[in-house]
């Protein structure tokens, strides 16, 4: 009878052990459930426009009035959006010179914009094609794998106490042409050189 009664007491802590396992696994779902994400368009060409305060931790605020049509503020990171194809990210700092952005996916580090010096004379403004172009400005460029993606963007230096930048995703159809054209470069350089 003893030997029944610790199998009786053993299959309960059992039973207790696994009912408070699901209880807790069900309470991180809910509050994993609840965490929010800004679902964005992508890839469409549009440029997102974010905006960070004084410390470096991270995007404190989005958006501002679109300086372009082209220009969208997409709400609060996390943003989130799901790729068909490869194609590329890319980020910007805008107007003053300095900022350099960290960029991570799903919590991985993927890209680190390039190292520029301060300069608070270079003042680019609200125009991410601009910051992108210039060598003056931090910025980058990663490929993206087909499937989910959650960005979420790090102020690593801000040396003006806070400012805006830029990311977008363009379409991959836009990337083809963009390749079909550096090859069709390629060929006419290749047969000129062939006729001199």
């Amino acid at each position: 009878m003893n030997s029944l009664r610790k199998m009786e007491i053993g299959m309960k802590r059992n039973m207790r052990s696994t009912l408070l396992a699901v209880a807790v696994g069900a309470g991180m779902m809910l509050v994993a459930g609840t965490a929010s994400a800004t679902a964005i368009t992508a890839p469409d060409g549009t440029w997102y426009r974010f905006q960070f305060g004084t410390d470096t931790s991270g995007i404190d605020s989005t958006g501002g009035p679109a300086a372009a049509p082209d220009v969208s503020a997409p709400g609060a990171p996390p943003w989130t959006f799901t790729l068909s194809s490869w194609t590329t990210l890319s980020v910007t700092d805008a107007f003053l010179q300095g900022d350099i952005f960290d960029v991570f996916d799903f919590g991985s580090l993927i890209l680190s914009t390039s190292v520029v010096a301060p300069d608070g004379g270079n003042d680019i403004g609200a125009d991410p094609f601009g910051g992108f172009a210039s060598a003056l400005f931090s910025s980058g460029t990663v490929g993206l794998a087909p499937g989910a993606h959650e960005l979420t963007i790090q102020v690593t230096t801000s040396p003006f106490g806070g400012g805006a930048g830029y990311f977008r995703v363009p379409e991959p159809a836009t990337l083809t042409l963009f390749a079909f054209g550096l090859l069709g470069l390629g060929f006419m350089m290749r047969r000129r050189r062939k006729t001199v």
